[in-house]
């Protein structure tokens, strides 16, 4: 049973934006078992909206994570029901999957402090999360929990990319450089979503015969896709254009060309 441990904040109002002197908000709750599992589970089965009838939105999973939290937008959310059904006890898959998630960015964070770099909110909070007894999390951890799945399997999949590829040569320290003309046959490697853009809005990536990784970007509406799209499923495409050099995504040190502007397939 989820309890809400403690609540601070000097707002009369907790929706109001908080004045300077103000605590923050912070809702301590537990569950009988690990809440990123049970995310991994709803997401799995998409439980959430199946038994309770609310729209499985980030937000709505946050709500009935929180489960008892009052809140006048989610008070259609049917907890109990929700419990009763089992929507608390993720199965045994979703219970290993969230354990290799645990495992994987343990394992990234405890890098990234070797490597003394800089870590962002979204880090902090994602650190102080892992570090919290299986069941317990508090609501600085809820978009930690709910998005940490879907990075996963992305991250997987940059990790995989990467795999018997070298990263291209820095230029100058710096990650970017002037546009180069080139004429290149591209063979198609995947395609993921951009790391920090909220529209619909993916990276194609390709490899040349030297195994040197290609970015193209694109919109969901782009006119551009729907031929990417049709290489992809070929295989291979020739092009022509201008290329500069771009992270693999924007938090990675691996160096790959991005074809810029319009560019000619051959």
């Amino acid at each position: 049973m989820t309890q809400v441990k403690a609540i601070f904040s000097t707002d009369d109002d907790i929706f109001s934006a908080p004045r300077n002197d103000a605590l923050p908000l912070v809702t301590e709750h537990f569950l009988p078992a690990d809440p990123l599992a049970v995310v991994v589970y709803w997401q799995k089965t998409n439980m959430l909206e199946t038994v309770t009838g609310a729209y499985q939105s980030q937000h709505s999973i946050c709500r009935a994570l929180e489960c008892g939290t009052p809140s006048v937008d989610y008070s259609l959310i049917n907890t109990d029901k929700l419990k009763s059904e089992g929507g608390y006890r993720p199965d045994t898959e979703s219970v290993e999957t969230a354990r290799r998630i645990r495992d994987y960015y343990q394992v990234r964070l405890a890098y990234r402090a070797f490597m003394n770099e800089q870590s962002s909110k979204f880090d902090q909070n994602l650190h102080d999360f892992l570090k919290q007894p299986i069941g317990k999390f508090n609501s600085n951890h809820l978009g930690v929990i709910v998005n940490l799945p879907g990075m996963y399997e992305t991250d997987i999949k940059y990790d995989s990319i990467k795999v018997g590829r070298e990263s291209l040569p820095q230029q100058d320290n710096q990650w970017w450089s002037l546009p180069t003309q080139v004429d290149a046959t591209l063979k198609y490697v995947d395609k993921l979503p951009h790391r920090r853009a909220r529209r619909n809005y993916s990276i194609y990536y390709f490899e040349d015969a030297q195994n040197r990784l290609y970015k193209i970007k694109t919109e969901k509406n782009e006119y551009l896709r729907p031929f990417l799209e049709h290489f992809c499923n070929r295989g291979t495409m020739k092009i022509s254009g201008y290329l500069t050099i771009e992270p693999l995504h924007p938090n990675s040190d691996f160096l790959v060309y991005n074809v810029v502007g319009d560019f000619e397939v051959l």
